[in-house]
């Protein structure tokens, strides 16, 4: 492409410009106009949110905070509750320990009273056991002795009739 023609084409186009100017000129500037109100009503009410968000964010803020800490007092509350109830717990336990302790104790010794009285029982019944038996056992001794004295003289007697015939 020459000079000449670059020129005439530059010639062209600002014609063309200045046609497109007269045709939609006003239009475009109106269009321009339009856009820019509306560019700036959309800024203006981009900024109202953020600072409507801004001024949510930071009230959710405040209000999770609170919650944080009342539930933090919460839980110490809880807390001090729990190690006091584990505490009474604990003594409870000990004292119960202890009565247990008593009760066994008692129990033990009145075992051993029971165990030695019927043991003194239990020797008092072995010893007139044994006198029993041993009356007894001389009883049916004697009654045998006289048993056998009385046999050995019907044995002898009828010795004694014959020798006496």
């Amino acid at each position: 492409m020459s000079a000449a023609e670059k020129d005439t084409n530059d010639d062209d186009r600002v014609r063309l410009e200045q046609v497109r100017e007269l045709l939609f000129g006003a239009q475009m500037r109106d269009l321009a106009r339009r856009t820019a109100r509306i560019e700036a009503s959309v800024e203006h009410q981009l900024t109202g949110f953020r600072e409507e968000l801004k001024r949510r964010f930071s009230e959710f803020e405040t209000h999770v905070q609170r919650e944080l800490e009342a539930l933090s007092a919460r839980l110490d509350a809880e807390g001090v509750a729990r190690v006091e109830a584990v505490s009474a717990l604990g003594r409870e336990m000990r004292e119960a320990t202890t009565s247990v302790e008593l009760h066994v104790n008692r129990v033990d010794e009145a075992a051993a009273k029971n165990l030695r009285e019927l043991r003194r029982q239990l020797l008092e019944h072995s010893q007139a056991l044994s006198e029993s038996i041993r009356k007894s056992r001389a009883e049916l001794f004697a009654a045998l002795d006289a048993q056998r004295v009385v046999e050995v003289a019907e044995l002898d007697e009828p010795a004694e009739r014959v020798s006496a015939h």
